[in-house]
């Protein structure tokens, strides 16, 4: 990465931290894109050309987090377990935020209840879970187009990250954050195993709704 790619790079990711402080410290409408921009000493034309609003730059927040489960486990052995690279996958931001706590929670509880970001935050979860089962098709050797299991197994696991970040943000942060994502895979696991053990007993194509 050249030098003018890396400083715009620092410069984007110094935009969506102070966001990330000034969000929690007086609220999500309460703070403006002018509010960021001159936090970092830039212009609010400057912030627009990394986030087309300010929305945009809460959901970078909850990007970097999934960026952190998706590349750990696209780095885990591809012979490991599927179920032992998911639940390492999902430690991954639980181990990033350790040390920050406390506005780590206050972030996922924003995230999770204002309304104006509840649908930028679905579309990541769609966004997470087609990747994430593109993955994990790939890393069984399944065919998505006519094996369902690789989009179940990563709807689950997305809905079960979602339910823990929205459980612990609630606690502010008190609730051990490790354990919750342990008892989460632990409830999972039977279930995610089973779906991963081939064969198919029948090809779920046959038995695909036919499209008009």
């Amino acid at each position: 990465m050249g030098l003018r790619q890396r400083k715009k790079e620092r410069t984007r990711d110094q935009l969506a931290a102070t966001a990330c402080h000034l969000f929690t410290e007086r609220g999500y409408e309460a703070t403006t894109v002018e509010d960021i921009a001159a936090a970092v000493e830039v212009s609010p034309r400057t912030f627009f050309r990394y986030f087309p609003t300010k929305g945009d730059v809460a959901v970078e927040i909850l990007r970097a987090v999934t960026l952190d489960i998706m590349q750990t486990f696209a780095d885990r052995p591809r012979t490991e377990p599927l179920m032992t690279s998911l639940r390492v996958a999902a430690h991954a931001p639980v181990d990033a935020h350790e040390q920050n706590a406390d506005q780590a929670a206050k972030v996922l509880r924003m995230l999770c209840t204002n309304p104006s970001l509840r649908g930028r935050q679905l579309e990541e979860q769609y966004r997470v879970r087609q990747e994430l089962a593109a993955q994990i098709a790939d890393r069984l050797g399944m065919d998505q187009a006519r094996d369902i299991r690789p989009r179940l197994i990563a709807d689950l696991v997305v809905a079960a990250l979602a339910s823990v970040a929205e459980f612990w943000g609630a606690s502010d942060g008190d609730a051990d954050l490790r354990h919750l994502t342990e008892v989460a895979f632990d409830l999972l696991g039977a279930g995610l195993c089973a779906l991963a053990e081939p064969p198919v007993p029948a090809d779920l194509a046959e038995h695909a709704p036919q499209r008009v």
